[in-house]
């Protein structure tokens, strides 16, 4: 019907017009059909990984977190008590750091600690629960705290957790290729952070932003500032990960193998580059060696 249809579009649009939408509309139910067999059968659906992720990891209450936990008295600036993420998945949560359920970090001023496991063993997602970054959904932490200051973090609203990031607890993720916003350059992605946390205009968040470049070894940073990450290198692009870790004269700085894009040579200066790059630095800010997770 539509192919005789075009024979007559000048003179009888209709007779092209009517068989045309029903191919549409057939089209668009076939989809849908197939869409809702998706949802009913694929696993990674029910576990809801596909979902739009939250902003913050989802916890347990309190109370079912402190089941079985005694967090002794600390004056760590920083301290985790068997904090547990788990991903559920229908409804039954699957505990992802093997072997440390009651385990207790704590890292204190000028102290460095590091969380040495296998692959698998859940150290990245143990680092990624500090800040409350493991994916909503499936991410939940369903039990122990993460203390700063003493200072529950795990059941702190959205609105403390975003004052801390950056601020008080910064993060260096391992591949900064996939944790980069592609859309933006790098030096604005810097500078917003230091917008956000110092209140400073454009000109004075650029040029905070050039310095940190430049401390972090980044040759040209005026105009390498402009550029996108997909036009760095792997390891120009680790190193912007870490001037925007220090942009803010962080207390703690969780770096997930801060150095393994790096060379060997820049390897070396990651331990001190903290003191390098902010003057005023707070002693505990520094960071660790490669493949542990401070």
């Amino acid at each position: 019907m539509l192919g005789d249809g075009r024979n007559l579009i000048q003179i009888a649009p209709h007779v092209a017009t009517i068989p045309g939408l029903v191919i549409l509309f057939l089209a668009i139910g076939i989809n849908l059909v197939g869409d809702g067999l998706r949802d009913v059968l694929d696993p990674k659906l029910k576990s809801g990984g596909l979902a739009r992720v939250h902003a913050r990891t989802a916890a347990a209450s309190r109370a079912l977190r402190q089941q079985g936990l005694s967090l002794p008295g600390t004056e760590a600036r920083l301290a985790t008590g068997g904090a547990r993420p788990a991903h559920a998945f229908r409804d039954r949560p699957a505990d992802l750091s093997r072997g440390r359920r009651r385990g207790v970090l704590r890292s204190k001023p000028g102290e460095a600690v590091g969380l040495v496991g296998e692959s698998g063993s859940g150290k990245t997602v143990t680092a990624l629960s500090i800040a409350g970054l493991v994916a909503t959904p499936p991410g939940k932490i369903v039990g122990g705290e993460i203390l700063h200051y003493g200072e529950d973090l795990v059941g702190a609203p959205l609105s403390r957790l975003q004052a801390v990031r950056g601020q008080n607890i910064a993060y260096v993720f391992q591949d900064p290729l996939t944790t980069l916003n592609p859309l933006l350059p790098v030096g604005v992605q810097i500078a917003e952070s230091i917008r956000r946390h110092q209140g400073l205009g454009h000109a004075a968040a650029m040029r905070r932003t050039i310095e940190l470049m430049e401390a972090v070894r980044i040759a040209d940073a005026a105009n390498r500032m402009r550029s996108y990450p997909h036009e760095l290198s792997g390891g120009q692009r680790q190193r912007i990960g870490i001037a925007m870790a220090l942009a803010n004269d962080p207390e703690v700085i969780v770096a997930d193998e801060p150095t393994t894009a790096l060379d060997v040579t820049t390897q070396a200066q990651v331990p001190g580059a903290p003191q390098r790059v902010a003057p005023g630095a707070r002693r505990g800010a520094r960071l660790h060696q490669p493949r542990c997770r401070v």
